[in-house]
């Protein structure tokens, strides 16, 4: 849920960073035309088929623990709850009726921010394109315009890709869905950087597809901005009261307020992902964590993720190496399985002090270390560290945490050492310490 709410909030504010364009296309020729067509039709019909994607009216998406639910009946109507309780900011809940242009928006204890006849903000609607292209790829609402077809690859993998024009959610943009040769399933789903240059700002990468109602649709997630592998659990056409998007949110009625009545509950909950992997696959995809190509050790560090404990023990081993790159994506997987264990965040932490290091290979140790709460201790620690450079890498860190929906309760006790550092002999520590705490001072308080 997190990595799709980030991947939605980057994708927007990139697009409306971007200069006004004219609505063009990219120049294209017949042959590759009809060719991007017929493998568009070929990855809808993968997916189920246009007449079974296009009987899609709704859609959820929600965490394993229940406490982030984003539920949408499209084209208009969305439903968010997100709970970061016990950290400060509290509970984070949203409707927005486009239809009759009812928005409420509740930030912890602060008073409703209700807006009634609104314009739709274009910021706010745009989230309803992201799962319906991610997840469904064509719905009743959402049909792509096809522009042309090329070759290319991710993760080492030739694929085929499709580009695509999408409007009636905010800017219009372009798209490239890149599709397995043999399953014709979207593998990947990037953005242009604008509507005629073929330069990528972003994209996502979609994997274990499952069927749903007939429909095959991912369940793993990961993104350029972070490669590590998310678990999502979805449903479509759920059953929902249309009362919902008629009032505001009841903060004391729940994620699943949205269901029809009697069926306010989370749902069963999904069998854990595995992977089969035999001990030479598994030594394989290590040995590809420590390529220099980024795409082949995702894709290992996908694959070795997705099989948990099996590849858990060979992982702890590459702690171990003598290759820094090694040790750290071997960390970093690791966390993936289990995001507080040990072994892994020690090894972070010793990239991280190793002044033999690249810095940015320290600065990345930093940032591996700030999604879990025994890793931000661990930064914490660190703010007043003697080298410098150690001081610069946990303070960018901490300023990326403020970036994030969710703030992790390990920030509080941090406020009295970034005070301190207020007065820090290194000028970006001192800067970068005054920034991260006007972020905290501008969060709402319980």
């Amino acid at each position: 849920m997190r990595q799709l709410r980030i991947v939605n909030l980057l994708v927007l504010a990139l697009t409306l960073c971007l200069p006004s364009i004219a609505q063009g296309q990219p120049s294209q020729d017949d042959s590759s035309l009809a060719r991007a067509k017929e493998l568009w039709e070929l990855a809808i019909a993968a997916k189920g088929g246009r007449e079974k994607l296009h009987q899609i009216t709704s859609f959820a998406l929600y965490g394993p623990e229940g406490k982030d639910v984003d539920f949408m009946v499209f084209p208009d109507k969305y439903f968010s709850w997100g709970d970061t309780r016990p950290s400060k900011i509290g509970l984070i809940v949203e409707m927005f009726n486009f239809e009759n242009g009812l928005d409420y928006t509740i930030f912890g204890d602060n008073p409703p921010d209700i807006r009634q006849g609104a314009k739709p903000d274009p910021e706010v609607r745009s989230r309803l394109l992201s799962p319906q292209l991610y997840y469904l790829l064509d719905t009743k609402w959402l049909t792509p315009q096809i522009l042309r077809a090329s070759r290319s690859k991710v993760g080492g993998k030739s694929v085929d890709v499709v580009d695509v024009f999408v409007t009636g959610y905010g800017t219009p943009d372009r798209y490239a869905v890149f599709l397995d040769e043999k399953t014709h399933l979207p593998v990947r789903v990037g953005i242009y950087t604008d509507l005629r240059q073929d330069d990528m700002i972003h994209w996502v990468n979609l994997s274990e597809y499952r069927d749903f109602s007939g429909i095959k649709v991912p369940t793993a997630i990961s993104s350029k901005l972070d490669p590590s592998w998310s678990h999502v659990r979805l449903e479509i056409n759920a059953d929902y009261d249309p009362a919902i998007f008629e009032r505001g949110p009841d903060m004391k009625a729940g994620p699943f307020q949205w269901r029809a009545k009697g069926q306010r509950r989370a749902p069963a909950p999904d069998p854990e992902p595995t992977l089969s992997l035999t001990p030479e696959q598994v030594k394989q995809y290590i040995k590809e964590l420590e390529k220099a190509d980024v795409e082949p050790a995702q894709i290992a560090a996908g694959e070795l993720q997705r099989a948990g404990r099996q590849s858990a023990p060979a992982l702890k081993v590459a702690l171990q190496s003598q290759s820094q790159r090694l040790r750290y994506r071997a960390a970093k997987t690791l966390l993936g399985i289990k995001p507080e264990e040990k072994e892994a965040l020690a090894t972070l932490r010793e990239l991280l002090l190793d002044s033999q290091a690249e810095p940015e290979m320290r600065q990345n140790a930093a940032f591996g270390l700030m999604w879990s709460e025994a890793g931000i201790a661990m930064l914490r620690n660190l703010l007043k560290h003697s080298q410098v450079l150690v001081r610069r890498c946990v303070i960018f860190a901490f300023d990326e945490i403020m970036e994030l929906t969710e703030i992790p309760a390990g920030v509080k006790p941090a406020i009295p050492i970034l005070k301190e550092l207020l007065t820090d002999d290194d000028e970006v520590v001192r800067r970068m310490a005054e920034e991260v705490l006007e972020q905290i001072e501008r969060r709402p308080r319980k």
